[in-house]
Parts: structure tokens; sequence; C-alpha cells
């Protein structure tokens, strides 16, 4: 429409650019003219294109403990006579997929508070071997059930965090999942916490088939 600014993104190289132009009206109303603005906007594509990315991939992870879920249930209520430890086998599966799918939904409202810039921090001082062995105690049942060991060494005399603690923990509880999903049953992961200058460090190292090069940057 006449007066108003229109906006055109295209592609230069690897950059993504968009031309807003806008135009000039002078006092009767006629266009005088125009003014282009380029914006250099290629950082955000990517983090749009991988945000979209995400999104459709714990959509399609969400199946996977719904089918198991479902699967399961229908199984115990097809046979009310089920021995005891067989039932007592379905109920564990029936649990930890819906432990999966909560770690899965809580990662997405992350994702969405971080869009809507809703995020409050909670930062405080606190213990963050203490913090990574109590998760490691926590994920244990998880490791079992995939055959896998796990250890967790820190060295001596670390200093304190002062950070958001469930957002770090949280970071933890992700790499720890992967790294339980993509090793084959009876590996083994190592997590370390370590001083390094001024930083305090924490590694989780697996066995398994490791991360693809062309995922390493993100």
């Amino acid at each position: 429409k006449t007066g108003e600014s229109c906006a055109r993104n295209f592609t230069v190289r690897d950059m993504t650019i968009r031309l807003t132009i806008t135009p000039i009206v002078d006092e009767i109303g006629a266009i005088a003219g125009a003014v282009g603005l380029f914006s250099d906007i290629t950082q955000s594509e990517r983090l749009e294109r991988t945000r979209r990315e995400y999104v459709s991939n714990v959509s399609h992870e969400l199946r996977t403990p719904l089918t198991s879920i479902k699967g399961a249930t229908e199984t115990i209520l097809s046979d009310p006579e089920m021995e005891g430890e067989m039932r007592e086998y379905f109920l564990d599966m029936i649990l930890s997929e819906s432990d999966r799918m909560t770690r899965i939904v809580s990662d997405l409202l992350v994702l969405s508070r971080l869009d809507n810039k809703r995020t409050k921090w909670q930062v405080e001082t606190f213990d963050m071997p203490a913090s990574v062995r109590r998760l490691c105690e926590v994920m244990r049942t998880d490791l079992e059930s995939h055959g896998h060991t796990i250890s967790c060494q820190a060295e001596p005399d670390l200093p304190a965090v002062t950070g958001d603690r469930q957002r770090l923990e949280q970071v933890v509880i992700n790499i720890i999942s992967n790294a339980i999903k993509y090793t084959p049953a009876g590996g083994h992961i190592d997590v370390a916490l370590f001083r390094e200058d001024n930083r305090l460090v924490t590694t989780v190292t697996d066995n398994g088939v490791g991360i693809p090069e062309e995922d390493i940057a993100h």
C-alpha cells in the first residue's frame, strides 16, 4: 500500500540480508522518494531454523514414549491374570517412559520461556560436585535399565559455584541423558569435575557413538 514499508529477504553467499524500503511522503501525500535499509539477519535466521528443527525433533521424540506407554498399558489391561513379575516389568516401563516425557516437555517449556523472554534466573552459591553426584544417583535407574555404569569424580577442594542451580543441573541432566541414549547397552559414562584456571569444568564422557561433526558447533 502507498506509504507503507515493505521488506524482503534474500541470500548473498552465506549471508541472509533483509531489505526494508520505506517511502518518503511529501506534504500532499505523494511519494517523493524512498529509504532502503539493509540488515544482516544471518544469525537470527540460523537461530530460528535451529529452533524449528529442535521443536520438530522433540515432537518426533514424544511419539516413542507415548507408543511405549500405550503398548504397556494395553498389555496389562488385556491380561488380568498376568504374573506379578511381568506386571511390574510393564509398570516400570510406563514409569520410565513417563519420566522421559516429563524431561522432553520440560525442555519445551524452557524453550518457550526463552522465546518469550520470561525466564527468571534464581542465582545462588552452591556446591556443584554435590549437585552432580546427586543427579548421577537420580538417573541411576535409567542407567541400569540400559545396562550402563557411571562414575562421578571431583577434584578435592573445588570452589563453590554462583549461578542458577536448576538451570545448570538441567544442562548436566540433558548431557547425561544423551550419553545414556546414544551409548550401546552395557556402556560406561564418566562424569568429572575439575578446576581449570579460574573455572570449574564439568565433563561427561561415554563410549557411545559420539556427536556428529556437523552438530558439535550447536
